[in-house]
């Protein structure tokens, strides 16, 4: 099986069970790092988020799920 640990991925959807549901699976695929958002505003507010370590650069997604 392919190694999927290193995957950063958001899920958007405004339903807390598929969010559940969809993280679950991922989890079972071994993704870890995994962001949730409830609407697409709050998705897009992480996508701008600065991350610290990146020196003003922007957190980096692999997958976005919505």
């Amino acid at each position: 099986m392919a190694d999927f640990s290193k995957l950063k991925v958001i899920v958007v959807d405004d339903d807390l069970h598929i969010r559940k549901i969809i993280k679950t699976v991922l989890n079972s695929l071994g993704i870890k790092d995994i962001t949730e958002a409830v609407n697409g505003q709050e998705a897009w507010d992480h996508l701008k988020m600065p991350k610290a370590s990146l020196k003003g650069g922007r957190r980096k997604y692999n997958l976005i799920i919505c």
